[in-house]
């Protein structure tokens, strides 16, 4: 049997959902020292935080172009702030404006080639 895509609401919903639980299971981790499973969920987030729009895209097996779009401007602004949150993190809790900028132009850079790569009817 083959599900239907979701809606961008729904499917958004889900990588929040999903990024939730990896931000949970980086607390929990690290509070019990399980060093190696706090490097893999802590570079899950990492992925997903640069590259939102596409996890929306798979999550909600979207074919249309207008779905893919809307996918890639929401990951993309719920992105940015990730990022910023993200750069605070890999900066040992204080805010570094290097790594910041660094973290939103990753960001930017990954969902303009996840766009270009959309009206290309590539992704």
């Amino acid at each position: 049997m083959q599900r239907t895509a979701l809606t961008v609401s729904q499917a958004t919903a889900a990588v929040a959902f999903l990024y939730a639980v990896l931000f949970a299971g980086h607390i929990f981790t690290a509070a019990q020292n399980y060093e190696r499973a706090f490097q893999v969920v802590a570079g899950l987030i990492t992925v997903m935080t640069f590259s939102v729009a596409i996890w929306i895209q798979i999550i909600g097996k979207f074919s249309e172009i207008e779905q893919k779009i809307r996918a890639n401007t929401t990951g993309f602004i719920f992105g940015l702030p990730l990022s910023v949150g993200l750069s605070w993190a890999y900066s040992e809790q204080s805010f570094d404006v290097w790594t910041t900028i660094l973290f939103l132009v990753l960001t930017t850079l990954t969902h303009a080639v996840h766009r270009i790569f959309i009206l290309r009817n590539k992704a």
